[in-house]
């Protein structure tokens, strides 16, 4: 297989969704029949799942769009075969360790690549096959969900078009119950080695319990402290708009997982023992679940040189899913479909997403000199 052109597609595109019937990848496959024209595959390991995930999604849309197929990311042979015929595999699975393994499998299947991961492993793992997927025209996308994503998005977003901004800070805060464990055995594997970094004076430095920050997220999450976390997207954003102030955060979820289960949690995980991730995942799961007050939902606010962006959204798995969209919508239309490794954070277009998650349904509010122009399809109020 030697690539394709970029720049167009001849006739219909067909989009494979790599864990389309979990909680992420079937809303990512619902949202694709929803707003593009393309033909969906949702593939994993289970076919019963995979198949009456696609009944059910034919029923509610017309024309039979969406068809199951077996799709393992541990299998790189049955892998490849099943993306035959494939222009775009978007990985929506919890399989982190698999990610390089199965972007070489699309590029080998003539397909692109475009995934969800939050593990920050997996940015310098894709970065690695930019030389080959230069050399066969194909692109390869990653970290393109909520968080990484959309915090690379929205510091340029408040950029603006001067392209320079002094300090910005982008956090988040999520409730939610949990109904499935693999998520949350990858947030106690990624524990083992808890890293968080902040931006002082022009410089990037490892944090500590010193450095958390309270936000204000309005409405039910009001004021939250929040935990500085590391991914790659900010640092590369300090680097291209000059910011000398700034951060990435992450809100508490309740007392119990916060002062108790997490804490626990980067303990035991950090000791190497792979028996303790399944009962620490449960133990996290138990926590959130038991004890969490706030109905589900999420919000993301980004602030920066006077100017505010606040996204929120009743499901957090499915504002998740709305990113994902947004950014196969830009691929479909040629703005991300270059050649080579691309970061979803620093590549897609900062209005266009911002306007495609207005409507598929998020809030989208934004104030200031260098709000987006998506602020116009909700009022421009205050976030608290």
């Amino acid at each position: 297989m030697t690539g394709r052109d970029q720049t167009h597609m001849i006739g219909t595109p067909t989009i494979l969704v790599l864990g389309g019937y979990g909680e992420t990848g079937r809303r990512i496959a619902r949202l694709l029949l929803a707003h593009t024209d393309a033909h969906v595959v949702v593939a994993g390991r289970r076919m019963s799942r995979a198949s009456a995930a696609c009944d059910e999604l034919n029923r509610e849309f017309v024309g039979l769009r969406a068809r199951p197929r077996y799709g393992d990311a541990k299998d790189v042979y049955t892998l490849t075969a099943g993306l035959s015929g494939v222009d775009l595999v978007v990985v929506a699975s919890t399989t982190a360790e698999y990610a390089a393994r199965v972007a070489e499998a699309a590029m080998a299947a003539g397909a692109d690549y475009l995934d969800c991961h939050f593990d920050p492993r997996v940015g310098p793992a894709i970065q690695a096959l930019d030389g080959r997927a230069r050399e066969l025209n194909h692109c390869l996308i990653t970290q393109a969900g909520l968080f990484p994503g959309l915090p690379g998005v929205l510091v340029r977003a408040l950029a603006g078009a001067t392209g320079r901004i002094e300090r910005s800070r982008v956090a988040m805060a999520v409730s939610y119950r949990v109904t499935r464990p693999e998520p949350v055995v990858e947030v106690v594997q990624m524990a083992r080695n808890p890293q968080g970094d902040v931006l002082r004076d022009g410089q990037w430095r490892k944090a500590g319990w010193r450095d958390t920050e309270v936000f204000d997220f309005g409405g039910a999450f009001g004021r939250r402290r929040c935990y500085p976390l590391e991914m790659l997207e900010m640092r590369e954003a300090a680097s291209l708009f000059g910011l000398r102030e700034g951060g990435l955060y992450i809100g508490g979820v309740n007392w119990f997982v916060d002062g108790v289960a997490f804490p626990l949690v980067m303990a035991l995980a950090s000791t190497g023992r792979g028996a303790m991730v399944k009962p620490l995942a449960r133990l996290l799961a138990w926590g959130a679940n038991t004890f969490t007050t706030t109905k589900p939902g999420v919000v993301v606010l980004a602030e920066g040189d006077g100017a505010w962006i606040r996204i929120e959204q009743a499901d957090p798995h499915e504002l998740g899913a709305m990113a994902v969209t947004a950014c196969v919508r830009q691929w479909l239309g040629g703005r991300l479909r270059r050649p080579g490794v691309l970061l979803a954070g620093l590549a897609a277009d900062p209005a266009a997403m911002l306007e495609d998650l207005a409507t598929f349904g998020a809030d989208v509010r934004s104030s200031g000199p260098s709000a987006s122009p998506a602020s116009a399809r909700s009022p421009s109020t205050p976030p608290a």
